[in-house]
């Protein structure tokens, strides 16, 4: 009788500890998930805003030079210099048609030139 109350307790001991790991394991993947999201949305707000440096740099470059060139180069931090590739879709009648290339991110602008520069339209591809 008291082998069976021992195997009891032992069959029971091995369901806890089961039960305790598989909680430590679900935590512990949910926790790293939350961390790997936190990281993702961190660098995707980071190359959105640099994405919208190279369109305000360009915006820049259409009103003081009336042209746009191949690519843009920005320095962040004094220690980060990154690189938008520049593709002119079209120009006609001081209207700039143009995508903007950064790693995987594209931006497409619709910019009107007259004494200022507007922007007509903004279209994340």
């Amino acid at each position: 009788m008291n082998n069976q109350k021992g195997y009891a307790a032992l069959i029971l001991v091995i369901f806890l500890l089961f039960a305790i790991i598989t909680i430590g394991v679900s935590a512990s993947y949910s926790a790293v998930s939350k961390i790997k999201v936190s990281q993702d949305s961190r660098q995707n707000s980071k190359n959105i805003s640099r994405l919208e440096s190279c369109v305000e740099e360009s915006l820049l470059r259409i009103n003081e030079d009336n042209a746009l060139p191949p690519e843009i180069m920005i320095t962040f931090d004094m220690t980060e210099e990154i690189t938008c590739d520049i593709e002119l879709e079209e120009y006609l009648n001081n209207q700039y048609t143009y995508i903007i290339n950064l790693n995987t991110d594209r931006i497409r602008i619709i910019a009107q030139r007259t004494d200022r520069v507007y922007i007509m339209k903004w279209e994340i591809l």
